[in-house]
């Protein structure tokens, strides 16, 4: 199993991995968010978090999301 590690815009710790067919995504201190979508996983775990520490994500994580999950996606060689 492989983990993916980045900071989000605001500097929190994005972590992601993938069990079977699920993703995994964990943004500080916040509970771990399990979907089959990376991107739902990303949005699930980032406000997840953001919950607990005060912020919402600002509108330009949509597009930030995107961009990652692709990455992510290429650098663990999940389709």
């Amino acid at each position: 199993m492989k983990d993916w590690a980045t900071l989000t815009p605001d500097g929190r710790t994005l972590c992601v991995r993938r069990e079977q067919d699920t993703w995994i995504a964990t943004c500080g201190d916040g509970d771990e968010a399990r979907n089959e979508l990376l991107d739902v996983a990303l949005i699930e775990a980032i406000r997840g978090d953001a919950t607990v520490i005060g912020h919402s994500p600002q509108p330009e994580y949509g597009a930030w999301i995107r961009a990652r999950a692709d990455q992510i996606q290429r650098d663990l060689g999940a389709g």
